[in-house]
């Protein structure tokens, strides 16, 4: 498989030590990435205050993910 080159940008973000404890917690439970869980929380928010933050596959032949197909 092809894949594309990754459209990721890093960000130093400081968290206080028990927010990120939180954000790991999460994410292991399920099954997630820090990096992912985080991405989602911050598309979540942005869909309920009315802004769509468009997906785009990072590699070629990516089947969407579950949200992706009921948009």
């Amino acid at each position: 498989m092809a894949y594309k080159k990754s459209q990721s940008a890093v960000a130093g973000i400081s968290f206080r030590p028990e927010v990120l404890e939180f954000v790991d917690e999460v994410a292991e439970q399920e099954g997630r990435t820090r990096s992912n869980f985080i991405n989602q929380l911050v598309r979540e928010h942005a869909a309920r205050i009315g802004v769509d933050i468009p997906t785009s596959p990072i590699r070629q032949g990516r089947k969407p993910r579950e949200e992706e197909q009921m948009a």
